[in-house]
């Protein structure tokens, strides 16, 4: 077996008592054959003619086998050239099918790292989109990112894979990015809104899925994008969905979003505790929140309390 470079890389003899390493090889008929990609034969004298045959494939030459065939008193080779020819081919293909598996495993290493970079890169694109979306909006300054970690721990309460789990991270960061197309003289209003001023805001949820639809790598965040204002009784927006009728990842935001909004301060009041905010949460479960996934909340948020409050 040769390099790249026509050096040995490994070796073996196999005679009558066995097999051997570090013996002496005909180089001179191997180089000829390697160059030639020809089956060689030639006499040795003594009745035994020497063939060799090079290891090869379309995409390249592995190195070549050589055999010392003795002949009988009758001038007749005792092997057969065509078995020669099939121990070559066999070992051509078992070579390249090992090359190509490594090759294979070493680009889809790298692919792999390079796909992770990419989505590292699309993640912090996204989140610096959203703060300063966010920062935009004074009041829930931070809320993006907080809501984004707390439903992926929810996400991973619930036993979301890790796909599942991204999907819900990018789509709790988006959740309002349609309120880029909300005007400032609604969003930053200090007093309530009008009716008509209401109707404008509760069109961000569609603003909002309407922006990622032309992105591929963010299409199944949409029905969170969509419906995170859907409530359980069918009295959310945009399309009055009515329990299971509303996507799973909705539901689970809707609730993280809630908790949070209560655990943060805001102009017109002061934050609860998340005990106080756990209590409302269960008090509205069955009405404006999916009761199941408000429990498991609830338990997520006692069990694990101090390690959420501090994110």
């Amino acid at each position: 077996m040769l390099n790249l470079e026509g050096n040995v890389a490994a070796e073996t003899m196999i005679d009558s008592s066995g097999t051997h390493i570090g013996i002496d090889h005909p180089m001179e008929i191997i180089n000829d054959v390697m160059i030639s990609g020809q089956l060689i034969y030639l006499s040795q004298g003594q009745s035994i003619t020497r063939a060799c045959l090079p290891i090869q494939t379309p995409i390249r030459k592995y190195g070549a086998i050589w055999m010392d065939i003795p002949e009988d008193q009758g001038h007749k080779s005792t092997a057969n050239p065509n078995d020669l020819q099939a121990l070559v081919n066999q070992t051509a293909i078992a070579l390249e099918r090992s090359v190509l598996l490594v090759e294979s495993r070493r680009q889809a290493t790298e692919i792999k790292a390079a796909y992770d970079m990419l989505e590292a890169t699309y993640d912090q694109t996204l989140a610096a989109l959203m703060s300063a979306l966010d920062a935009r909006d004074r009041e829930t300054e931070g809320h993006s990112l907080r809501v984004s970690h707390l439903t992926a721990k929810l996400g991973q309460t619930l036993n979301f894979s890790h796909e599942q789990l991204k999907v819900l991270e990018r789509g709790s960061l988006l959740h309002d990015i349609g309120k880029i197309g909300i005007s400032d003289t609604i969003l930053h209003k200090p007093g309530p809104l009008s009716e008509a001023e209401w109707k404008i805001m509760r069109r961000h949820p569609d603003i909002g899925a309407r922006i990622v639809e032309g992105i591929p790598f963010l299409q199944d965040t949409i029905p969170l994008i969509r419906h995170h204002q859907e409530r359980w009784d069918g009295t959310g927006y945009p399309d009055g969905l009515y329990h299971e009728e509303i996507p799973i990842l909705a539901r689970m935001f809707s609730i993280v979003d809630a908790f949070d909004a209560l655990t943060s301060n805001r102009p017109y009041r002061q934050k609860i505790s998340a005990i106080e905010a756990v209590d409302y949460l269960h008090q509205q479960a069955g009405i404006l929140f999916d009761p199941e996934i408000v429990e498991v909340f609830k338990n997520l948020v006692l069990e694990s309390q101090a390690g959420l409050l501090t994110t």
